[in-house]
Order: structure tokens, then sequence, then C-alpha cells
């Protein structure tokens, strides 16, 4: 969730992207209220705060924006559909090598000769892994970067009404405030 302001901070360094103070609040609200809603969850789920999590989850965060600055300068001269199975290519690639480097090939490799395996996941593979791509790679190449990280922020807000619904998670009204938050961020950016 922290992504959007490294972005924001990068525009302000280099000039590019910069935002309207209207463009500015939407980002904000969104930020906040994704913030509220994943302490919120994490808060009812007894999670204990580390440091080490933290500074891993703020130069996770860094390492996003910066490969949203990287995938908005590559695909000024580009397609969002090739970037997109380049990008997927250089992850599966990196995967198999860290399993290789890390002594779990044999880990990693097993599960791609199993039928039946393959039957379950390669639908929700395609729409949630290459389809999600390809619309990260277009919302990337279409907004201002920060608007952009803010709007790619948003996952936890769509995960809530499944797990309130298939999880059986009970209704928490500090969730729905961030999340009402965050959708208040959005019209802003629309607006």
């Amino acid at each position: 969730a922290t992504a959007p302001l490294f972005l924001f901070l990068f525009g302000l360094a280099t000039g590019r992207d910069r935002l309207q103070w209207v463009e500015t609040t939407g980002v904000i609200a969104i930020v906040a209220g994704v913030l509220f809603v994943v302490a919120s969850r994490r808060e009812s789920n007894g999670a204990r705060r580390s440091g080490l999590g933290i500074a891993c989850g703020l130069l996770a965060a860094l390492g996003q924006a910066a490969g949203i600055e990287l995938a908005r300068e590559a695909m000024q001269s580009t397609h969002p559909l090739p970037a997109s199975a380049i990008r997927l290519t250089g992850a599966a690639t990196g995967l198999f090598l860290g399993s290789v480097l890390g002594g779990r090939a044999r880990w990693m490799t097993a599960p791609l000769i199993d039928r039946a395996l393959w039957r379950l996941i390669a639908l929700p593979a395609f729409l949630g892994t290459y389809i999600g791509i390809l619309l990260m790679m277009v919302a990337i190449k279409s907004e201002k970067a920060a608007a952009a990280g803010a709007l790619l922020a948003t996952t936890p807000l769509f995960v809530i009404p499944a797990t309130t619904i298939f999880g059986h998670e009970r209704f928490d009204w500090r969730v729905f405030a961030g999340a009402l938050v965050a959708v208040v961020g959005v019209i802003l950016l629309r607006g």
C-alpha cells in the first residue's frame, strides 16, 4: 500500500507525472483507506508487528514503485501485451533460477508434470496472472505512475467481500470505513 507514496516522491523528484491537488488527495485517500483496512484485518487476526517485516515491506514497496517506473519507461515504445509476456517470462525465469540456486528445483518442477494440477490452475492462472498483469500494464501505461500505483494497491479491498461471504468472516465496520475512504480516493482520481 505504500508503493504509491514512493511513486509520488519519484514524480516530485523527476518532475514527471506531477499530480494535480485533487489527484494527490485521491492517492492519499486510497493509501490511507487501504492501510486502515490492512491494519484492521491484522488486528482482528492477532498478527504482530515486526521491525524486520516492516522493513521488508517497505523495501518491497520501493521495488514495486521502481518496477512501475521502469515498466512505464519501457512501454513508451511497446504495447502492454508483449510487455506483459516479457514481464511474466522474466518472473518465471527468476523463480526457477532462485529455486535451482536454493536447491529446490525438484520442488519447483514436480508440479509442472501433474496433469490434475494443471486442470485446476490453468484458468485461474490465466485470468489472475496473465490477464491481471496485462491490465496492470495497461494501467501503468495509461495513468500517471502514482495514480496507477494507488489503484494497484486496492487489491485488499476486493478480498474483503470474498472473505466475508465465502470465508465466513464477520463484517467489520472499521474495514468498511477504510474501504469507503479508498473508494472516495478512486472517485477523486477519476473526478
